[in-house]
């Protein structure tokens, strides 16, 4: 015992002795990939600088080794549309019209690419911005929404120092990228089952800031004369929010392109050069390839902007409270469930908005008739605009929409608009008011935009930077983090992306006629056929979950992943 005990920590100390040999072992049994180096050029101190990328077709083969995935991938070629109602963003017309989508027979890939830029350190003092990078990260679009919600599910793409991004510029660093993403939509990957698999880009999510910056838009939102990239407004029409405006197509974003070459000016239109991405053969930033985020446009804009000129009202004005007896109510309201991980942050009288990140605007938003409604007339102008916002963020961030409630919404943003400039004159709209405008038509072509908002992909930045914090390394950032993440899905890749719930012993008798039809739909979704019994201990990821009677059933289901209702 003890000599084969030396055996086998010999091998393994052989294996695994230096990180070279770790690296290959990983490589040979793992779905590991190693990130490449990519040499962008010399910058202004005379230093070679490089981003550091990770091969797309490599990626693709490492997850679609998992046979959950590729049965996945597969169940998304066969997506029924529902008359009348949009679910995802194959729902959106712009989904369907894509010729690539189209075909019949073949897997086709749909990535949905996010580029954010985002500081590894305290972004205050002499070296702001010093360490501050742009990442890249796509998710499959052939996953359901809750499965593309998880951070281990998205991969990384590229990392590159801000400051090298803005030196050499997009498409210096995007050339690796788009190099692989037309071999995916030409010839596609040869998957390890034999498989022909082709992808192309969906679209490429992100703030307005990095949205313009990758689209060739103005990137000066505050004095631009054209602000937005989906019309042609421009920004002394701004108040008009009745009036349609010519919408940026295709064929217009060409002609302006043709005529910045052509002629002596600096933009056409409020564009300032060509997307790299428009040499793509299935996409283009007008198709529209560019979706809102609704977190930074609504929660982190109209909500915070909005809510700070009503509550100023209310408490200056009306006279009905006071900025402390609102921060009070706020504090000492009684949170539940997932409320209280984003609770709302105190409203200060001085700030022009009420601060806060999204979650927590949308959550004070959300429970505000309920923390001061006592406190102010129903009937009221001002708080009726509450109530207006209110129904407004509920439909645009409902995760299944009809066409009606799509035309219902249309009207609602202008009618909340043109009733916000003549209750309070004096506040000018904001451009972000403005992008509320063309919500309705987006929906329309992108599906619900929930499904595409930034959130969930700013939460993978958290765990770079967690790793800089960890290690203290700043000799090489991009590289030590892009190896560090790929030997973590390396990880993951081993056991399965998508863990599945395991049945427990104790079972509980199932009666369907005690519940709704919405929860035995869900249970025979997931179970072909309605079971006898349902199991009254759950075991997902490792967390034990007990069920203690049949009416908890219906509430469990309404706060878990959809894999659950298996149990």
């Amino acid at each position: 015992m003890f000599q084969s005990f030396q055996d086998l920590h010999a091998s393994c100390s052989c294996q695994l002795a230096t990180e070279y040999t770790r690296r290959q072992y990983f490589q040979k049994n793992f779905g590991y990939v190693q990130p490449q180096s990519v040499y962008l050029g010399t910058n202004e101190h005379r230093r070679d600088c490089y981003a550091q990328y990770i091969p797309l077709p490599d990626t693709l083969r490492a997850i679609l080794k998992d046979p959950v995935v590729w049965e996945e991938c597969v169940k998304s070629q066969s997506h029924l549309v529902s008359d009348g109602v949009l679910s995802d963003v194959s729902d959106g017309s712009a989904f369907e019209s894509n010729e690539l989508f189209l075909q019949a027979g073949d897997i086709i890939l749909k990535l949905i690419l996010y580029q954010d830029a985002f500081e590894v350190v305290n972004p205050l003092g002499s070296s702001k911005k010093k360490h501050k990078l742009v990442g890249v990260y796509f998710t499959l679009a052939n996953f359901e929404p809750f499965r593309r919600s998880v951070i281990d599910n998205m991969q990384l793409v590229l990392l590159c120092k801000e400051l090298d991004f803005k030196w050499f510029g997009q498409g210096t660093v995007f050339s690796r990228i788009l190099s692989d993403l037309k071999q995916l939509e030409e010839h596609g990957i040869v998957t390890t089952s034999g498989h022909v698999v082709r992808a192309t880009l969906l679209s490429i999510v992100g703030d307005n800031l990095g949205s313009h910056c990758i689209g060739g838009y103005t990137q000066n939102f505050s004095t631009s004369k054209y602000f937005c990239r989906y019309c042609e407004i421009q920004r002394d029409q701004l108040e008009n929010v009745s009036q349609c405006f010519p919408v940026r197509t295709v064929d217009t974003y060409k002609e302006a392109v043709q005529l910045l070459q052509q002629s002596d000016v600096n933009d056409v239109k409020g564009i300032y050069f060509d997307s790299v991405f428009n040499s793509l053969k299935y996409y283009h930033v007008c198709q529209p390839g560019l979706p809102p985020c609704i977190g930074h446009d609504l929660f982190e804009g109209v909500v915070a902007y909005d809510l700070a000129i009503y509550l100023r009202y209310f408490i200056t004005v009306k006279h009905w409270f006071t900025y402390s007896q609102l921060n009070r109510r706020i504090t000492q309201f009684a949170y539940k469930d997932s409320d209280c991980n984003s609770q709302p942050s105190p409203v200060s009288e001085k700030a022009n908005t009420i601060g806060g990140q999204a979650a927590e605007n949308w959550c004070l938003l959300r429970l505000l008739p309920v923390i001061i409604g006592d406190k102010v007339d129903p009937h009221d102008s001002a708080w009726q605009l509450v109530i207006a916002l209110k129904e407004l963020v509920e439909l645009v961030c409902a995760p299944t929409i009809t066409t009606a409630q799509i035309a219902y919404l249309n009207i609602a943003v202008v009618e909340y608009l043109e009733t916000m400039k003549a209750v309070f004159p004096s506040d000018h709209l904001k451009p972000k008011h403005h992008y509320l405008l063309h919500y309705a038509s987006l929906i329309l072509k992108l599906g619900p935009l929930i499904r595409l908002w930034t959130m969930r992909f700013e939460s993978k930045h958290s765990y770079f930077k967690r790793c800089v914090r960890r290690t203290q390394n700043f000799k090489n950032v991009c590289q030590s983090l892009a190896n560090q993440h790929q030997l973590l899905q390396a990880t993951l890749s081993s056991n399965s992306f998508f863990p599945e719930v395991l049945r427990a012993k104790n079972t509980t008798q199932y009666h369907a006629q005690l519940y709704s039809d919405a929860v035995r739909n869900a249970v025979v979704a997931q179970m072909v056929t309605e079971p006898d019994s349902v199991s009254s201990e759950v075991n997902f990821k490792g967390t034990l979950h007990c069920n203690k009677s049949l009416t908890s059933i219906h509430s469990y289901s309404k706060h878990t992943d959809k894999t659950q209702l298996k149990a």
